[in-house]
């Protein structure tokens, strides 16, 4: 359907609407270039956050790739935590919160992340919260569903999952463990959001 560059170009694109859709943010920039038909014409610049999200109870960045051999980690890991950390700097009033969207997690890049939660970047821990492009999709059902049951669906549910995600980490010491737990977690958050009263 599209070419390498395109696909990467439309998955900042529809993961921005994505986050448009999902909740209750204050303000989402995504940071790539549009043409005058407020189209993006490529990817956001590489010393920036793909998409920067603002919310009361927090900030979020989202970062998204096409790539899902080596070059994952070799182009994404350390960009990814050191655009959280400088995210984190710059907005230091809320905790900060990045998600990563990717087709397939590459175990080079998932370590490397593991890292960075556990041990910390530049002397603290980060929030690192990778899924796959399936994962993320999941999400939006769960949204689509919420909108039939005329509910409302609110950045503090979606921060309940990021938590969920995150305490995993505490007693495992295999980033593999982690990873393989995410479906779980996504699948008992669903549950417990659809189980709440309407709005």
């Amino acid at each position: 359907m599209f070419d390498f560059e395109q696909r990467s170009i439309q998955l900042e694109k529809f993961t921005a609407r994505g986050m448009y859709a999902l909740n209750d943010a204050v303000r989402i920039q995504p940071n790539y270039p549009v043409g005058d038909d407020n189209e993006p014409t490529f990817t956001a610049p590489s010393n920036k956050p793909d998409i920067e999200c603002f919310y009361d109870a927090f900030n979020l960045i989202c970062e998204v790739t096409m790539l899902r051999n080596r070059d994952q980690w070799y182009n994404e890991g350390q960009p990814v935590m050191r655009h959280l950390r400088d995210f984190e700097d710059l907005y230091p009033d809320k905790p900060a919160y990045c998600i990563f969207i990717a087709p397939s997690l590459h175990r080079d890049t998932m370590n490397t992340f593991w890292a960075a939660i556990k041990m910390g970047y530049e002397g603290r821990p980060q929030r690192i919260i990778p899924l796959t492009t399936n994962q993320f999709a999941e999400l939006l059902v769960v949204l689509s569903e919420l909108i039939m049951m005329n509910s409302i669906f609110s950045h503090i549910q979606l921060r309940r999952l990021f938590d969920a995600i995150l305490e995993e980490t505490k007693d495992i010491n295999d980033s593999r463990d982690w990873i393989k737990k995410i479906p779980a977690v996504i699948a008992w958050w669903s549950e417990q959001v659809k189980s709440e009263p309407a709005n």
